[in-house]
């Protein structure tokens, strides 16, 4: 393990932190300042610390195209957050920019061949994040279930669809 002064030597970042006064999310570095080499004996340690205002990032929590890089595409997008997304299997993940410094900066959109119950297949991003703490997923139905289900409703009968939607 360091020992501390070392750490100070070089500086160290906080996590980042919302700063309620300012409304504003931060984060901080402080380093150290050695002291003045004619100064015998320092009675002080001094430091400097700044504070990097992170607010209007955006955090791109979506997987990694294939070849892709985790280099920034935009000065505004944090990617080092990549592949952290709680999009179901069912579902892909879609950045959406512009949130700022929020987990679900993302929409979750049903894959091909697959259907959302309640008619949109998409799912807001911080919907599902804050979900997923209790273990309930959003995801999307196959199609088959899709017919499946229609049967289990009485909706098809013999191969046609009842009054509403297609007569045979």
């Amino acid at each position: 393990m360091r020992r501390q002064p070392e750490l100070l030597e070089r500086g160290i970042w906080t996590y980042p932190y919302f700063c309620c006064r300012r409304k504003r999310w931060l984060l901080s570095y402080t380093v150290r300042v050695p002291p003045h080499p004619l100064q015998s004996t320092p009675r002080t340690s001094r430091f400097i610390s700044f504070d990097v205002d992170v607010s209007a990032l955006d955090i791109n929590q979506c997987d990694l195209a294939d070849g892709e890089s985790v280099t920034s595409d935009s000065a505004q997008h944090v990617n080092t957050f990549r592949g952290s997304h709680k999009c179901h299997e069912t579902t892909t993940c879609s950045f959406t920019p512009g949130r700022g410094w929020v987990r679900g900066g993302y929409v979750c959109r049903c894959r091909a061949g697959f259907y959302a119950s309640r008619g949109n297949p998409t799912f807001d991003g911080t919907n599902v994040e804050g979900k997923y703490r209790g273990r309930c997923g959003w995801s999307c139905w196959a199609l088959a279930e899709k017919v499946t289900a229609f049967v289990d409703a009485g909706v098809l009968q013999e191969g046609c669809m009842l009054p509403g939607a297609l007569r045979c």
